[in-house]
């Protein structure tokens, strides 16, 4: 059975940093797309240290998104009401999964950042959730009425008169 040789890996300072590892040796803690100089790797346990070479991080490979949805498509409200639009990004480990709340009309229906809209004038309006790439968006549409009145109690001492509502 063959020996599995070991190594040692230290940073520019000589600060042991891998202790005992077998190749391929991964380093912890680097930071991506940079260029480390300086470090030597020796046998495990032994003092001889080799100048290794630039040792060159790459950036993590981008995730695109490929679908935004949002959890209603139709709002029905009064003037008055509120709602909340809860948008979903996927794939959840996409490089940027920010996005952005735009309303068609905000005469008939605001949104903020976090998706709380409100209802503000009769009409209809639509909410779109867009991707920060601006790749992806999903839209709800937003139909606002005048609440009905309510209307408690209707009196008269004409015993002949006649309401009509409407």
């Amino acid at each position: 059975m063959a020996d599995t040789k070991t190594f040692d890996i230290y940073d520019d300072k000589g600060t042991k940093i891998v202790d005992a590892k077998p190749s391929p040796i991964e380093i912890d803690g680097l930071t991506a797309s940079k260029t480390y100089t300086g470090y030597t790797a020796s046998y495990a346990g032994a003092t001889a240290k080799t100048p290794l070479g630039d040792i060159v991080t790459k950036a993590p490979a981008k995730v695109a998104v490929t679908s935004i949805k949002l959890d209603q498509t139709t709002v029905n409200a009064k003037v008055g009401d509120t709602f909340k639009l809860v948008a979903t990004v996927a794939p959840a480990n996409a490089t940027d999964v920010t996005y952005a709340y735009t309303s068609s009309d905000d005469k008939v229906a605001t949104v903020d950042a976090d998706g709380n809209g409100k209802a503000i004038a009769a009409g209809t309006a639509t909410i779109t959730v867009t991707t920060t790439d601006g790749a992806k968006t999903a839209t709800a549409t937003i139909t606002v009425v005048e609440p009905t009145p309510k209307i408690d109690k209707v009196e008269t001492t004409d015993t002949t008169a006649t309401v009509t509502l409407e």
